[in-house]
């Protein structure tokens, strides 16, 4: 049964995640058809930005589905496109209506 706080990504293909595997205590070779994305936090923000740019994106990715650099690194490259396209919304919505607020007077923000 899915869970309300994460987005189930069907995979192209089965994959092998050898670090979740063994995090979760399954076979080794337990071949996953979907990934999930847990839904992204306020805090998550927060640390996200204590992070280089250039390592954002792993780490993200990282944080919200419970892989390692490992287990990302089995990733198809158009899953690996799911799954980042995914997190992007995820901060694509924060981000644009903070955007809106700051363009904004504090009255204007908040509909007065």
């Amino acid at each position: 049964m899915p869970n309300a706080n994460k987005v189930r990504i069907t995979l192209s293909q089965p994959t092998v995640f050898p670090d979740l595997n063994k995090k979760e205590q399954l076979d080794e070779n337990h071949e996953r058809d979907y990934i999930e994305i847990e839904r992204m936090r306020y805090g998550h923000i927060k640390e996200m930005q204590s992070i280089p740019p250039e390592e954002q994106t792993q780490w993200t990715i990282k944080k919200l589905t419970g892989l390692s650099d490992l287990d990302i690194d089995q990733f198809f490259a158009e899953d690996a496109a799911e799954v980042t396209q995914t997190i992007f919304g995820f901060i694509e919505k924060y981000f644009s209506l903070a955007r809106k607020m700051w363009a904004e007077s504090p009255a204007e923000s908040l509909g007065r």
